[in-house]
C-alpha cells in the first residue's frame, strides 16, 4: 500500500489497537501529513471533479492558490473512545517523569513544594509528549515509586 493511501486511512479510520481504535492527534505532525495524503489522493483519482477538489482544499491543511477558504474540515475522535497509549509510550513517559522528579530530588523541599514539583513534571511531560494531564497522572499513579514505610521508633 502506498505511503499516502496508509496516511489516509490512519486519518479516515483510526488506527487498531488491543483497546479499540486510536485516532491521531488533531494538529500533530502526524494528522497534518495524513490530511495532506488525502487530499492528495482526492486531487489525483477525481482531478476534474468541482466538489473533490473543493473537498481536497477543505482538507489539506495547507492549500495552495484559489481564494481564501474561511472553513476546514476536522477530524476528531469520536466522543467516549478511550485515548490509548502504547505500553511502549507508558514507559517512556514514566521514565521521563521519574528523570525529571530525581533532578528536583537534588534541591530538600517540604511536601509542599514537592507537590508543586510534580505539577511542574506533569506540565513538562505533557508538553514533550503531547499527552492530557489525566493520562499522564494515570501513567504516574501506576508507574510511581512506592512511598517509604517509617519504621516505628521507640
Amino acid at each position: 500500500m502506498d505511503n499516502d493511501e496508509e496516511l489516509a486511512r490512519d486519518l479516515l479510520l483510526g488506527i487498531p489497537g488491543p483497546k479499540g481504535r486510536q485516532y491521531l492527534k488533531p494538529n500533530s505532525e502526524r494528522e497534518l501529513k495524513a490530511r495532506a495524503a488525502l487530499a492528495r489522493i482526492l486531487r489525483t483519482e477525481a482531478p476534474d471533479g468541482y466538489f473533490t477538489r473543493m473537498l481536497a482544499r477543505l482538507i489539506d491543511p495547507r492549500p495552495s492558490g484559489g481564494a481564501v477558504i474561511k472553513q476546514k474540515i476536522i477530524f476528531r475522535r469520536p466522543r467516549g473512545t478511550p485515548v490509548v497509549v502504547s505500553d511502549r509510550r507508558r514507559v517512556e513517559i514514566a521514565a521521563f517523569m521519574h528523570e525529571q522528579i530525581a533532578k528536583q530530588r537534588q534541591e530538600t523541599a517540604a511536601s509542599v513544594a514537592q507537590a508543586r514539583n510534580l505539577k511542574r513534571v506533569v506540565a513538562a511531560t505533557r508538553e514533550k509528549f503531547g499527552a492530557s494531564r489525566s493520562t499522564v497522572l494515570n501513567i504516574w499513579r501506576e508507574f510511581r515509586p512506592p512511598r517509604k514505610k517509617e519504621s516505628p521508633t521507640k
